[in-house]
């Protein structure tokens, strides 16, 4: 692996101790914009905020990008037909990908070239996937640059395969700070969308949920926040699920609260100009516990034991089930505890199926 610079290394350095006391999601994302920016020489940029069990963006934050290349990049971030997506990457367990190393050179063979960066003077990409060194990938940083620039070097994808696991952590933290505080999801609303993402009926309520993902018009696509048309447009273009059910997912808006999102194809007239019906209901706890469980870094023994726990088992149901003494077990639910900041197994219930429930 080639070695970092002398600015690469300092760099590496300050944002790894910003990323362990960063105050909140928008100043993240502007230090790591501007860091990246000087140090990288930066024309465009996005860092997409991921769920961490499916690794499908929930929103993401862009320098550099008009309107209409933020909605074509939305569309395109997860499609299978693109050469090497971040689906892709992290099949293949792959940190950090280059453009023109896995096109040969050939741009024009990757449809987000052609369609975003050529017409826009852009040229050159990097990707990298941010995961904890677990299975729970929490974003995708890509970053652009021009015509008039060069190619990413072995030095500075060094430094951004250095930087993943660091800022991977970092939103997790930031997740859980959301999942903590978060002022829970209590309605359910119905969107009528056309091909394009953009809304053709929405039920009374949906202003409310919609203004939980995105608080102002800059933050949003044909008025679709960001947070939902990333999702839609996989669901619209995505796979079903198992035995045909209609695809979904479950996401958390800007307060911290988990929705399903549900994709329906309009039951006649497909022709028609409703492309699909999107149901945002309030997340049930078998949904979100998944994404508790990546927040709080479980291990796979300790997730385990909360499943048991929440399924109602004693101790010592827990010990023979798991065959394990009862004081190995009490010493898995100390640490347990410990990471979810609880004491006891009522407080853990309450964390698991009262979302709105805050912990001190």
């Amino acid at each position: 692996m080639p070695k970092l610079s002398k600015r690469l290394q300092q760099s590496y350095e300050e944002l790894s101790r910003y990323l362990r006391t960063f105050p909140s999601t928008r100043e993240l994302q502007n230090r790591l914009a501007a860091e990246l920016g000087e140090v990288l020489s930066v024309d465009a940029l996005a860092l997409l905020h991921t769920d961490p069990v499916t690794f499908l963006a929930t929103s993401a934050f862009t320098v550099g990008m008009d309107d209409q290349a933020r909605r074509v990049f939305s569309h395109r971030t997860y499609l299978r037909n693109e050469r090497v997506s971040f689906l892709d990457m992290r099949s293949s367990k792959q940190t950090v990908a280059l453009l023109s190393e896995y096109t040969r050179g050939n741009l024009e063979s990757e449809g987000r070239y052609l369609d975003i960066y050529k017409p826009r003077g852009l040229r050159y990409e990097i990707r990298a996937c941010l995961n904890t060194g677990d299975d729970a990938y929490w974003g995708g940083l890509c970053i652009m640059r021009g015509d008039d620039n060069r190619d990413f070097t072995g030095g500075e994808q060094t430094y951004l395969a250095m930087l993943a696991p660091r800022l991977a952590e970092a939103l997790r933290v930031d997740r859980l700070r959301q999942s903590i505080a978060g002022d829970g999801a209590d309605q359910v609303v119905t969107l009528l969308l056309d091909r394009h993402g953009r809304i053709l009926f929405r039920s009374r309520q949906a202003d409310g949920v919609l203004d939980r993902f995105s608080g102002d018009e800059s933050n949003r696509l044909d008025g679709l926040p960001w947070a939902l048309a990333a999702v839609v447009s996989f669901l619209q273009t995505g796979p079903t699920g198992a035995e045909g059910a209609p695809p979904q997912m479950t996401v958390q808006d800007r307060l911290g609260a988990w929705w399903t999102i549900l994709a329906l194809p309009p039951e006649d007239q497909p022709d028609g100009p409703v492309a699909s019906m999107v149901v945002i209901s309030p997340a049930r706890p078998e949904e979100r516990f998944p994404r508790l469980m990546a927040a709080f870094d479980l291990t796979a023994r300790e997730r385990e034991l909360v499943e048991l726990i929440a399924a109602g088992l004693s101790t010592k149901e827990i010990a023979g089930r798991l065959y394990l003494s009862e004081y190995t077990v009490m010493d898995h639910l100390k640490k347990i505890f410990g990471k979810m900041n609880i004491n006891s197994r009522r407080e853990l219930m309450a964390l698991l199926y009262h979302e709105g429930t805050r912990i001190p």
